[in-house]
């Protein structure tokens, strides 16, 4: 048998790093993603339209406080209250952990926190350009390092106490997470240093942007499938998990 569905094998041997598989695997998570990413689609469409006619346009993916990142700020929203669905709804309150990172990603995209934090510590230090950034790039990134220092230990932990059949979601969700985080932070950094003075509505824009929002809709779907099957395990089938969820009744 399969080592993940017996519970032998050991939590770290994941297979399936994002949850497609388990997401793919049942019509209603799957529906959700595809409803989702079809309104990335959408998006993407209107930012392409936009080009060339509107000048910073609302449209465009990478408009700050723009119909795009509203859309952004409602996927980390529905992501956090999944995760307080899953923590009290099912009593696994290690799930709870996961809070302080997605309210932080939630916070900062909705107020832009890091850029506003990283232009006002850039002035008060003040920090030097350094490696081709500019120097409120670098307090961006100072930013992030401390939010970082406080939540992401506080999700280890989070993990840590978790049953052994939760790890490998904890394991997916920041697996999801470095890939919001290679498009939002990374590639950010090398737009920068491809374009001196980037503004809205270019192609590393529409990547950068595009590819968080993508790996957003995948974590949003992914913990949609944790709460809607009552998954104990990553592996474990849907019919089981509804199953042993009904009562059993005897003649």
């Amino acid at each position: 048998m399969d080592e993940e569905r017996t519970g032998r094998g050991g939590w770290w041997r994941l297979s399936d790093p994002l949850g497609w598989r388990a997401i793919t695997r049942e019509r209603a998570s799957l529906t959700l993603l595809l409803m989702l990413l079809g309104a990335i689609l959408y998006l993407v469409v209107r930012h392409l339209r936009a080009i060339g006619d509107e000048e910073g346009s609302l449209h465009f993916l990478d408009t700050p406080l723009g119909y795009p990142e509203a859309f952004q700020t409602l996927q980390w929203l529905w992501a956090l209250g999944l995760v307080v669905l899953i923590a009290a709804g099912l009593r696994r309150w290690a799930f709870a952990a996961l809070v302080p990172l997605l309210a932080f990603l939630l916070i900062t995209d909705t107020f832009e926190l890091h850029e506003r934090f990283g232009r006002q510590l850039a002035e008060a230090i003040p920090l030097a350009p350094m490696l081709g950034l500019r120097a409120r790039d670098v307090g961006e990134l100072i930013v992030f390092a401390g939010a970082a220092v406080v939540t992401i230990p506080i999700a280890l932990v989070g993990m840590r106490l978790a049953r052994r059949a939760d790890r490998p979601h904890f394991l997916r969700v920041f697996a999801i997470l470095a890939l919001v985080l290679l498009f939002g932070v990374a590639l950010d950094m090398v737009h920068i240093l491809l374009i001196e003075d980037a503004g809205p509505g270019d192609a590393l824009g529409l990547l950068e942007d595009g590819g968080e929002m993508v790996g957003a809709s995948l974590l949003v779907a992914y913990l949609f499938w944790v709460w809607l099957t009552r998954a104990s395990g990553p592996e474990e089938p849907v019919g089981r998990a509804r199953a042993s969820a009904e009562p059993v009744m005897s003649d």
